[in-house]
Parts: structure tokens; sequence; C-alpha cells
């Protein structure tokens, strides 16, 4: 079976919450710069293996996909306003992007 819209959806919020956790705790000097770019770098890595289906949303998927592997990193320009429009997608799809905030960011 092939990943839904739904489902690719939910992979973004996934990996956008390990980045997100990871400048949280950055910001808050809860783990060092080193933990920050390692976590940063497995959220890349998310990126360049990303289960693709073929929904309306696949296609901004493949864009994201393609940097990853590359090696552009989350936090790139382009990378992020690819990710803006896959957001924006998701959305209007219905299943908008979540980030889960950890204690100290709030949650």
């Amino acid at each position: 079976m092939q990943p839904d819209a739904a489902w690719e959806c939910g992979y973004v919020s996934a990996v956008r919450t390990v980045t997100f956790h990871a400048d949280g705790l950055l910001a808050k000097g809860l783990i060092d710069q080193s933990s920050h770019d390692a976590r940063r770098e497995a959220a890349q890595q998310m990126w360049s293996v990303f289960p693709q289906g073929t929904s309306s949303i696949t296609p901004l998927v493949r864009e994201a996909v393609s940097l990853a592997r590359e090696g552009v990193m989350p936090d790139d320009p382009s990378f992020e306003a690819v990710v803006d429009k896959i957001n924006s997608a998701c959305t209007a799809n219905g299943t908008p992007i979540i980030l889960g905030a950890l204690a100290s960011q709030g949650g």
C-alpha cells in the first residue's frame, strides 16, 4: 500500500517535531551545539528516506527528498521554502502539520 496524503503529512509532522525540539532544547541550554547538530542531521536523514506515495502532496515531498539527498539541511532557506509548500498543501488536504512541544517549550 502506498502512503496517502494523510500519512505523508503525518511523517512531515514527525520530522518537523524533531527539528522543533532540537531548536527549543538548544535555546533553553538543555543540549549543546553538538547535540543540536546531531538532531538536525538525523532530521535531514529522515527526509532523505521519506517513503513516497502517489498523493497530491507527493510531488512536493519529492522536492524535499531530493534536497535532503543532495545534503541540504532542513534549516536551509531553499528547504524551508519547500516545507512551507508542503505545510500549505497538507492544510489544504485537511491534514495540517502538527508539532508537539516539550515541557521546556511550554507543552
